[in-house]
């Protein structure tokens, strides 16, 4: 109408896909005396609090491999239902149940052989999902509280290892513990993914701001907004 240029911005809100995958295998079934609860059962607590802050927010929330992404108020309980629904119990989801451009949620301890684990996650986010890491411990994974003669047996595979005096083996598994740590944390630096630590000795929220935030900013942790985050 005049000399003067206007342009009017206009901004184009969509909702967001996020895959939970949290890790149900047989490992993850255990607690030592120093928690409450198993890391199986808090890597659930932490997919279906997730769920239910993610469907708040409006976004599309699913389960590679157990449901399909789904916009719905109630979708946490509908992933409950699912997960209970499903045999399969995988450490990690396969590449081809998650979608390009998505957001992936693994939440697991990541104790598999690190070369398969590194392959793994890689395959994952080759086809342009973004990742994120929450790491369970148990308290007792990170300290080895132990003494005397201990059997360790593998929940998986059934291998039994036998150790006479397991206080010798502090030191040892501190220098292991760490180097784990330091290696999925560069891991995770490289690839350019979130990684959230959590202890089974603390409180679940902590973990699901973290991971809210990483999602998507405050907004995510609204519903449960004055709690305190999580750290990583």
């Amino acid at each position: 109408r005049d000399d003067q240029l206007y342009v009017r911005e206009r901004e184009w809100e969509a909702a967001h896909t996020v895959r939970l995958a949290p890790d149900l295998s047989p490992s993850m079934d255990w607690r030592s005396e120093l928690a409450a609860v198993t890391k199986r059962d808090r890597a659930v607590v932490l997919t279906l609090a997730l769920a239910d802050l993610l469907a708040r927010a409006g976004e599309r929330v699913g389960i590679p491999g157990v449901m399909r992404p789904i916009t719905d108020r109630r979708a946490a309980e509908r992933l409950a239902a699912a997960l209970a629904a499903h045999p399969e119990r995988l450490a990690l989801p396969q590449p081809d149940d998650v979608d390009r451009f998505s957001e992936l949620v693994l939440i697991g301890d990541f104790l598999d052989d690190f070369d398969a684990l590194e392959r793994r996650l890689t395959a994952l986010a080759a086809n342009g999902a973004r990742l994120h890491l929450a790491r369970i411990v148990d308290p007792a994974e990170a300290t080895l509280p132990f003494l005397g003669h201990l059997e360790f047996r593998d929940p998986e595979t059934g291998d039994l290892v036998r150790v006479p005096r397991a206080e010798a083996l502090k030191p040892a598994w501190a220098t292991l513990w760490a180097a784990r740590g330091a290696a999925l944390a560069d891991l995770a630096r490289r690839g350019g993914w979130t990684l959230v630590g959590h202890v089974t000795d603390r409180p679940p929220v902590e973990a699901a701001l973290a991971l809210s935030a990483s999602l998507g900013g405050e907004h995510h942790a609204s519903p449960i907004a004055g709690s305190r985050g999580g750290r990583p």
